[in-house]
């Protein structure tokens, strides 16, 4: 930019007309440069503003998954029983279980699945996104449009609740065949644990090759001697085809002071270093701090 100071000065030469002249070309290229930053700001101005507005259609960040409670259901197995065929051998049973299932399965798929309701969205046009490749606006966005070009356009939309409706009209029919065959479904908990009530659980507590320990979250109780919970011990796949492995779940009580613990009613037994026993105990005893911390400060603030 150019000063007007810079325009009323004309260089101090002697000859008048040559100084005039000078003076107009001074006044010219300021005018060029003067134009020039005008149209730069102008530019800039537009660029940052049109930045403004798209990246304020972006979608709000997605906020980091939060930790999720692990929600597991009473321990147990469901089996079937026919009070009409209990006087026969469990092979027979088994035999008439399989022919009744048969059956109704046979009943269930009578019910047909039908096709979702999709309906194909239109394809975009990529080149709108070219701005916002260059300046790392609409990034995602212009990545999913590039896909959808390379495979020939977006991935269709569908509605499955036809289907869903059509799956359960299926289980229910299944489960209603199976009830007049004389089957009816039971639970049993038997064998499983002291206590098999399901509920929220800590996230897995330790392992080894064969089970996975978690603990219940409500049921830490401590005292100035003894720490207890509830603790589930499921079995990895693997274990439960190869070695018979089989769930259990009750209340473990540790004594810190013996260096031991027991599982319900059971024997006394010795906490090994980096056994499950020693960990869990030790998980519990943080727990425990957790609850004595809170409980202090719940004490010390005013009602």
């Amino acid at each position: 930019m150019c000063s007007r100071a810079q325009l009323r000065q004309p260089n101090r030469e002697n000859n008048k007309s040559l100084s005039k002249v000078r003076v107009k070309e001074d006044a010219a290229l300021c005018n060029v440069t003067t134009h020039k930053d005008v149209y730069m700001f102008f530019t800039r101005l537009v660029l940052f503003i049109v930045g403004l507005l798209l990246s304020g259609c972006q979608t709000p960040p997605t906020p980091p998954p939060q930790k999720a409670e692990i929600v597991l259901a009473p321990l147990g197995h469901y089996y079937w029983e026919n009070r009409e065929l209990s006087k026969l051998d469990v092979a027979s049973q088994s035999f008439e279980l399989n022919k009744a299932k048969g059956q109704c399965t046979i009943q269930k798929l009578s019910v047909p699945i039908p096709s979702p309701a999709c309906v194909q969205p239109p394809s975009r046009d990529c080149s709108m996104y070219d701005y916002g490749n260059r300046y790392d606006i609409f990034v995602d966005e212009a990545k999913e449009c590039e896909w959808e070009e390379r495979n020939g356009g977006p991935p269709p939309k569908c509605d499955y609740s036809s289907v869903r409706a059509a799956e359960q009209a299926q289980d229910q029919l299944w489960s209603a065949c199976m009830t007049v065959s004389g089957w009816v479904s039971k639970f049993s908990n038997e064998g499983y644990g002291s206590d098999t009530t399901g509920g929220v659980f800590s996230d897995p507590v330790t392992s080894n090759d064969k089970s996975v320990w978690y603990v219940k979250l409500a049921s830490i109780q401590a005292s100035d001697h003894t720490t207890s919970a509830i603790v589930r011990r499921e079995c990895k796949a693997d274990a439960v085809l190869f070695s018979k492995c089989k769930p259990y779940q009750g209340v473990y009580t540790f004594y810190p002071e013996s260096n031991t613990f027991k599982i319900d009613q059971g024997d006394l037994g010795k906490m090994l270093p980096n056994s499950a026993s020693s960990i869990i105990h030790r998980y519990l005893e943080k727990e425990r701090a957790k609850m004595m911390s809170q409980n202090r400060v719940s004490q010390t603030q005013p009602n």
